[in-house]
């Protein structure tokens, strides 16, 4: 039988920001970004990646199981109260990315528009750094420092995938308690990034395309 998910404690990064452990089974498969004031707060539950890619836990309301997205619950909306208006939108169109500021309260029309434009070919599964390649079936690994993308590879596991994405962001921006200090910089070539986080990653793979 498939483990639950429990409660775990969130990774806190140098830039002040805090990464918030997301579980399939018991099984941590991610991280998803939150801001750090908020992030004790919101590590009292598992968290999951649900079917649509969205992070989300479950709630007994009322004698039925319910979803509550953590989009809605960084912004005080329980999921199904609904929204005034319209829905709760992830700004940059990635919704691993839960800090406050990434939220907003618009129509349904804008939020479908910003998931067109933002993913375009590619959707997110609700890992930080990590999207489905629509084109070559495999999934993306992205990471940014200072506004520079590194592309860590693409990888036919999700697990992969999240690991090497989780690595790739502690060797560029560290540990907030200095447990874990920045090797790279924005200006590191890619290639050498990618090779270091994929052996940090502790796994044997492929060469990334």
């Amino acid at each position: 039988m498939p483990r639950k998910n429990t409660p775990l404690p969130p990774l806190y990064l140098a830039d002040g920001d805090a990464l918030l452990p997301v579980q399939r089974y018991g099984e941590v498969v991610g991280y998803t970004l939150v801001d750090s004031d908020k992030a004790e707060e919101l590590a009292q539950w598992g968290w999951s990646c649900i079917g649509d890619g969205y992070t989300a836990r479950r709630e007994n309301r009322d004698g039925r199981l319910i979803h509550l997205y953590l989009h809605q619950v960084v912004l005080g909306v329980k999921s199904g109260d609904g929204v005034a208006g319209g829905v709760v939108d992830h700004i940059d169109g990635d919704i691993s990315n839960n800090r406050f500021s990434n939220l907003r309260f618009v129509t349904n029309a804008v939020n479908g528009w910003n998931r067109r434009n933002a993913r375009q070919d590619n959707f997110s599964c609700g890992i930080l750094g990590v999207t489905w390649d629509t084109n070559r079936k495999e999934w993306m690994v992205q990471v940014k420092a200072n506004r520079r993308k590194f592309h860590l590879g693409r990888y036919h596991n999700l697990t992969d995938a999240s690991r090497v994405a989780e690595c790739g962001r502690l060797l560029l921006h560290g540990t907030a308690d200095g447990t874990v200090t920045p090797l790279y910089n924005e200006s590191t070539p890619i290639a050498i990034v990618r090779d270091a986080a994929r052996k940090m990653a502790a796994f044997a793979l492929p060469e990334a395309a």
